[in-house]
């Protein structure tokens, strides 16, 4: 008389499910990550819409690795298995690469002290950009631009020229080019100096010492 009770385990098929979008930068590195049921190990193959992978051997669950697109991509779960065959493979991953914003600082003028120059910001990537330009002495930070060009009124006292430090958009820290001089120019002075007596009928020498750049214009006002 034969004994024992045979127990018959029935294995589910395997699923796995992608999800989970994502933005980076470019050059960066994003991580995927695949949710699996069923036993392991599995095979799981996905696809960027160029090329398939297919991993294989997978024990760890939810799974993750890396990729590194260079354009946004969507990356696909096309198929599973394990050791029962093929299961149901569904969902997908966006991943947005962003370019680097730059920003560009032009506006070399000359002005006379106590005027105002105006510097301009030209800036490239995604709004709001966050800033930092200096003016050889002190950095300063201007946050949340939504447009571009930007433009900026500065009353230096003395000569200075500007340069970026920083800039970042909505994703992305990226590289500021150009320079701006504001050339301050003083005000120009006028000294009259030749205090003299002579006599009705003659001629007598003043002298007038200009400080500033010339030409000059200088009104002569005789008094009584």
């Amino acid at each position: 008389v034969g004994k024992g009770t045979p127990v018959i385990t029935v294995l589910p098929l395997p699923t796995a499910t992608g999800s989970g979008n994502q933005n980076i930068c470019i050059g960066n590195s994003a991580t995927l990550s695949v949710a699996l049921t069923g036993n392991s190990p599995w095979n799981v193959t996905y696809s960027n819409g160029t090329a398939s992978v297919t991993m294989s051997g997978i024990t760890t669950n939810p799974y993750q690795w890396n990729v590194t697109p260079t354009i946004t991509s969507t990356y696909i779960i096309n198929n599973v298995t394990n050791l029962c065959g093929a299961g149901t493979a569904a969902g997908s991953q966006i991943i947005s690469v962003n370019p680097l914003p730059t920003a560009a600082i032009s506006g070399t003028q000359t002005l006379c002290a106590g005027n105002s120059g105006v510097l301009t910001f030209t800036l490239t990537g995604s709004a709001p950009w966050n800033v930092t330009y200096s003016d050889g002495i002190t950095p300063t930070t201007l946050s949340s631009l939504i447009a571009t060009p930007y433009t900026l009124t500065v009353t230096p006292s003395v000569s200075r020229t500007y340069t970026i430090t920083q800039v970042s958009d909505a994703f992305c820290s990226g590289t500021g080019s150009g320079s701006a001089l504001l050339n301050v120019l003083p005000l120009p002075t006028a000294t009259i100096s030749g205090s003299q007596s002579i006599c009705l009928g003659s001629s007598g020498s003043l002298s007038v010492q200009f400080t500033g750049g010339n030409p000059w214009q200088m009104p002569i006002v005789t008094g009584k």
